[in-house]
C-alpha cells in the first residue's frame, strides 16, 4: 500500500466486528495481526489449501455469532 499499512486502515475504522486474514511477504508483523485479533496471518505466495482453511475459520466464527 502506498500510504500506509493495512494495520493503518483497521485503526481508522471499527474493526470489532469483522473478520481480518492478513496476505503478507512479512513474517515480522505476525505479533502485530494477533494484538489485534487477526482471524489468521498468510504468508506470501499463499497456499491454496492455507487460504481456504482460513476462510472455513472466518465462517465458523460469523456462524457462530449469529
Amino acid at each position: 500500500m502506498q500510504d500506509g499499512s493495512g494495520f493503518d486502515v483497521l485503526s481508522r475504522i471499527d474493526s470489532s466486528k469483522i473478520q481480518v486474514i492478513f496476505i503478507s511477504a512479512y513474517d515480522k508483523f505476525v505479533i502485530t495481526a494477533i494484538k489485534i485479533s487477526a482471524c489468521d496471518y498468510l504468508l506470501k505466495p499463499v497456499d491454496s489449501f492455507d487460504l481456504a482453511r482460513s476462510l472455513e475459520k472466518v465462517k465458523v466464527s460469523v456462524e457462530s455469532d449469529d
